[in-house]
């Protein structure tokens, strides 16, 4: 399985002691990253993802969304093993609120007691969540009652 490795000093990303490059779909798919792991699976026409990633210890399914125009570069996961992640498949079991927010305060819990933010505020709109803030950009974790997803994402302030 892969592993990624987020520092929080400085926003890096590395998969596998491969450096992450989202600052455009150009780079990324141009990346040794990329060329190297088969694995990776393109959807949409901008966005690709990886199956499995251990990130913290955790099992995790994950998208990379690289910059395009307006669009900023974002990862976005979804921990693996969870009774919400087994439900994304079933949608008699999916659209749940109590699972929804149940993953939401879970997944926070756990962030917080393992990242070292330099601060954090809840969202107030949809999709709700909270977000933790760095120099370089911020974790968020979001759910969203319209849709019932739920997961971190990513994201960099350049």
């Amino acid at each position: 399985m892969k592993k990624m490795i987020l520092n929080e000093r400085d926003g890096s990303v590395t998969i596998d002691n491969y450096s992450i490059n989202l600052q455009s779909r150009e780079q990324f798919v141009g990346s040794c990253f990329y060329r190297e792991n088969d694995d990776i699976k393109e959807f949409g026409h901008y966005g690709y993802y990886v199956e499995s990633v251990l990130w913290l210890g955790r099992e995790y399914s994950l998208e990379f969304w690289p910059a395009m125009e307006q669009f900023e570069k974002k990862i976005f996961m979804v921990e693996k093993g969870t009774e919400f992640y087994a439900s994304l498949h079933d949608w008699e079991l999916r659209a749940n609120i109590d699972l929804l927010l149940r993953e939401e305060a879970r997944v926070k819990a756990f962030l917080e007691s393992t990242l070292h933010f330099v601060s954090k505020h809840d969202i107030s709109q949809p999709p709700y969540g909270v977000v933790f803030e760095y120099s370089w950009g911020e974790i968020a974790v979001q759910s969203n009652k319209n849709d019932f997803n739920c997961g971190l994402y990513i994201s960099w302030n350049d």
